[in-house]
């Protein structure tokens, strides 16, 4: 008998692999959202022959395209950062430099 709790069939592989262990292993390294969309797009990969078809395709294809969102959006994010970074640094170089300061 099946065990749709524990062990449902749409989750594990014909050599006993099953997906929460695949997600466990690609995800221990990330946190919030990251974690999530990676999570979710490996598990509907993982089933979509198994249970719900192109549905489940969809469903990974949604995450994935969220995930590569915000992934460029931090990667704008930290790249503005450093630019700021940069600008304020070369204005303390500027105040702070001997030619600048008066006598």
């Amino acid at each position: 008998m099946a065990d749709n709790v524990n062990h449902p069939a749409h989750y594990m592989t014909d050599k006993g692999i099953e997906t929460i262990d695949v997600i466990e292993a690609f995800t221990s390294n990330l946190l919030g959202i990251e974690a999530v969309c990676t999570a979710n797009v490996i598990k509907y990969i993982c089933r979509w022959k198994k249970k719900n078809g192109i549905e489940d395709l969809k469903k990974a294809q949604w995450y994935l395209t969220r995930l590569i969102d915000h992934m460029e959006e931090k990667h704008t994010c930290a790249v503005e950062n450093a630019k700021g970074f940069v600008r304020e640094y070369n204005k303390w170089q500027k105040a702070d430099s001997p030619e600048r300061k008066v006598k």
